[in-house]
C-alpha cells in the first residue's frame, strides 16, 4: 500500500488503498462468480453481500462488469428479484 501511495505522487489519494486490497478483493470475488456461472448457457443469481459493495469503489467496478444487477436491501426485494429472474429464464 505504502509503495502505490508512494509513487501515485497523491497525498490521500488511497490508490495505495485500492491497488493493495481493493483490486485483488474484487478480483477473488469475480473468481468466484465465475465459479458459479461457468457459460453462456447457464442461469443463477448471485449474491453480493457485504457492506463494502455500498461503496462508489465498488459499486464502479461491479455495476461495469454487472451492469443488469440490482441493489435489494429487504427480503420482500430479493424474493420478487430471484422469482422475477426465474420466470424470466423459463421463458
Amino acid at each position: 500500500m505504502e509503495y502505490y501511495d508512494k509513487i501515485s505522487g497523491e497525498e490521500n489519494s488511497h490508490k495505495g488503498f485500492n491497488y493493495a486490497y481493493a483490486y485483488p478483493g474484487c478480483n477473488k470475488v469475480l473468481q468466484a462468480a465465475g465459479r458459479v456461472i461457468r457459460s453462456e448457457t447457464d442461469q443463477g443469481f448471485m449474491l453480493f453481500i457485504d457492506n463494502r459493495f455500498n461503496y462508489s469503489l465498488y459499486r464502479d467496478i461491479f455495476s461495469e462488469i454487472y451492469p443488469d444487477a440490482y441493489k435489494v436491501v429487504t427480503a420482500s426485494g430479493l424474493k420478487y428479484q430471484l422469482e422475477t429472474f426465474w420466470e424470466d429464464c423459463s421463458r
